[in-house]
C-alpha cells in the first residue's frame, strides 16, 4: 500500500547491511581469498552470500524486480559481486530475477524441485555455477542417482556436488565410484 515507504526501508537495510558487512569484514573468517566465501562446506563466488528465499517465493515477479533485484543487485555490486540462494521450485521468471552481471553462482535449497537439465542449460550459457546441488542440506537423504542423472546430461564442469551419507566408508564409495563412471 505504500511503496514509496517500503523502497526507503530497504534502502536502510541495504545500505546498513554494506556498511556493517564492510566494517566486519576484516573480523570474518569466512573468504577464501578475494573471490569466494566459504558457508556450508562450499564455496561460493563473489564476497557475499544474498539468500532470497522470501522473495522469490512469495512475490510475484513485478513486485521481485522493484523490491528485491534491485537491492540484491546493490549489494552484489557494492561488492563487486556475490553468489544467490533460494529454497522452492523454480519461477518462470526466476532466471531474470537473480541474474545481475555481479552473479557469481546459484545455489538452490531444494533442488529436487529444479529441472536440472534446464538450470544447467541456462546458468552454464551464462558462466554462473551451480552451487551445492543435491541433497547434503536436506534433513533426509535423497534416494536416487544423482551423480547418475548428471553424468546422463553430461555435465562435466559448471557444478558443486553434494551427498548426504552416514559415514566416512560410504563417501568414500561414492566417491570411488562416481570417479569410475567418470573415467578419472
Amino acid at each position: 500500500d505504500y511503496p514509496d515507504l517500503v523502497h526507503e526501508l530497504l534502502a536502510v537495510v541495504t545500505d546498513t547491511y554494506i556498511a556493517f558487512r564492510n566494517m566486519m569484514d576484516p573480523l570474518l573468517t569466512d573468504r577464501a581469498g578475494d573471490g569466494a566465501v566459504y558457508l556450508h562446506g562450499c564455496l561460493f563466488g563473489g564476497k557475499v552470500l544474498i539468500k532470497d528465499d522470501t522473495a522469490i517465493v512469495n512475490l510475484s515477479e513485478e513486485m521481485h524486480r522493484a523490491f528485491s533485484k534491485t537491492y540484491n543487485d546493490r549489494i552484489f555490486k557494492a561488492f563487486g559481486g556475490g553468489s544467490m540462494h533460494y529454497c522452492g521450485p523454480s519461477r518462470t521468471w526466476a532466471h531474470e530475477a537473480v541474474g545481475s552481471p555481479w552473479l557469481r553462482g546459484i545455489n538452490y535449497g531444494n533442488p529436487e524441485m529444479q529441472n536440472l537439465a534446464g538450470e544447467y542449460a541456462y546458468w552454464r550459457d551464462r558462466k554462473v555455477p551451480i552451487l551445492l546441488w543435491g541433497d547434503s542440506l536436506r534433513g533426509q537423504r535423497q534416494e536416487g542417482g544423482t551423480l547418475d542423472d548428471i553424468r546422463s546430461l553430461g555435465i562435466r564442469t559448471g557444478m558443486s556436488l553434494a551427498i548426504r551419507v552416514d559415514d566416512e566408508k560410504k563417501a568414500r564409495a561414492v566417491l570411488d565410484a562416481h570417479r569410475r563412471a567418470s573415467g578419472a
